[in-house]
C-alpha cells in the first residue's frame, strides 16, 4: 500500500477490477448487467453520472466466473502440460544363428589280440628213475619199509596223492606213505582228506 490510495473495505463478495476505458457508473452498469445501487455503494460513487477514469480500481459485487462470463476479465490460459517425451524401445537382439556344433566321433574299440596258450610240446615232468630199493629198515611199515624209507628221503620227487603241492597236507602225505599208500612209485592212494591235524583220528577210525 502507498499513502494517500484508497483503500475499499466492506463485507460483500465480488472482484476487483481495473476499469479499461473512460465511463460512469451508470453506463457501466447497464453494459455489464450489474445492480447500479450496489456498484454505488461499494464504491462511494458520489452520483451515478460521476465519471471513471481508465485504470480506476473498481469492486465489483459479482464473483470471478461471472466477470469470466461478462467479459471484464479474461480466463487464464490452461498451462500446457510439460510434454513427456517417450523413450523409443530399444531394439531386440537379433537371434544369432547358432554354429553348427562338431558331431561326435565315434570311436570303435580295437580288439586286442588275445594270446592263446598253446599246449606245449615239451613234456611237463621228465619220468624219474626209479630209485634202487634201500635195504629193508625194521620199521612198523612192514612190506613198504624200504619205500617209505626211499620216499623220506627223495623229498623232491614230484608225487601225486590228491593234495595240491606247496601245501602242508601235499607234503605231509609224502612223509606217511604207511597211511598214504603208493599205488606206484608217482602215485599214493588218498583214502580221506581233511587238514593234517585230523588224520591220526581218521587213521584210527579206518
Amino acid at each position: 500500500m502507498k499513502p494517500g490510495q484508497k483503500l475499499f473495505i466492506t463485507d460483500a463478495n465480488g472482484i476487483i477490477h481495473i476499469a479499461k476505458e473512460k465511463t460512469n457508473y451508470l453506463l457501466f452498469a447497464h453494459k455489464y448487467n450489474i445492480d447500479l445501487e450496489d456498484l454505488l455503494a461499494v464504491n462511494y460513487a458520489p452520483a451515478e453520472d460521476a465519471a471513471i477514469e481508465k485504470g480506476t480500481e473498481l469492486f465489483l459485487p459479482i464473483t470471478i466466473e461471472k466477470a469470466y462470463v461478462l467479459g471484464l476479465e479474461e480466463r487464464p490460459k490452461p498451462k500446457p502440460q510439460p510434454v513427456i517425451a517417450k523413450r523409443a524401445p530399444k531394439p531386440k537382439p537379433k537371434p544369432q544363428p547358432r554354429r553348427p556344433q562338431p558331431k561326435p566321433t565315434t570311436r570303435t574299440p580295437t580288439k586286442k589280440p588275445v594270446a592263446v596258450a598253446r599246449p606245449s610240446t615239451t613234456p611237463s615232468a621228465k619220468p624219474t628213475k626209479p630209485t634202487a630199493p634201500s635195504k629193508p629198515v625194521k620199521t612198523s611199515g612192514g612190506a613198504y619199509a624200504g619205500k617209505i624209507e626211499a620216499v623220506r628221503r627223495d623229498n623232491s620227487r614230484r608225487v601225486s596223492n590228491g593234495f595240491y603241492g606247496g601245501y602242508c597236507t601235499y607234503w605231509a602225505a609224502k612223509r606217511r606213505p604207511d597211511i598214504f599208500p603208493y599205488k606206484s612209485p608217482t602215485v599214493q592212494a588218498h583214502p580221506f582228506i581233511g587238514h593234517a591235524r585230523s588224520w591220526l583220528t581218521n587213521a584210527a577210525r579206518a
